[in-house]
Formats: C-alpha cells, structure tokens, sequence
C-alpha cells in the first residue's frame, strides 16, 4: 500500500531512496486567489510545496485503509486529490471523504 516508487522487479524502494515532490518553477497564484474544499477555503500557497493529483476517486468500504494509503501518498509528496465527481455526492460519501 502507499505511493512508494518501485524499481523494476525490485519492490518498493526504500524511504531515503524517494524524492519529494519537485517542480521547476515555483508556482504563481493571482491576487485573492482561493481553493474550496470540503473543510473550507486554503491559500493556494498551502499546496504549492506538494503533487496535485485532479480527478481522483478516494471510494472505499474501508475508510481507515483509504486514510493509511492517503497519509502514506503525503508522506511522499502528495499534497492534494481532487475528487471530480460529476454527480453529487451523499452524505455516507461526504461523511468518508471528511474522515
């Protein structure tokens, strides 16, 4: 489980082996600039040092298994999923997705 890199035929690689997320210029946000979530507004500036992954679909049975997996991702330089569903969601979905 977890977003490790893994070398061919080898596994996961260890720990000191990862690199965080990197990008070559740092990113520009216009004035006022927001980002809604579920747990209210941010400054984009508090995601700008992590990987942005847009239309994933954190869905799962077992919400401390999909916890686990997401802490291990930001450990690793994940810094936002985007949840881009096209209909709406329900409360039990919402209630996961806050979890």
């Amino acid at each position: 489980a977890g977003a490790g890199m893994v070398a061919a035929g080898t596994g996961v690689l260890p720990l000191q082996a990862q690199q965080r997320f990197t990008s070559v210029e740092p990113p520009s946000f216009p004035a006022g600039a927001i980002i809604r979530t579920l747990q209210g507004d941010l400054d984009p500036s508090e995601l700008a040092d992590g990987a942005t992954l847009f239309h994933e679909h954190v869905g799962r049975d077992d919400v401390d298994l999909a916890v686990n997996e997401l802490r291990e991702c930001a450990f690793n330089g994940l810094g936002c999923i985007v949840d881009a569903a096209t209909g709406r969601r329900s409360a039990s979905q919402v209630r996961n997705l806050n979890a």
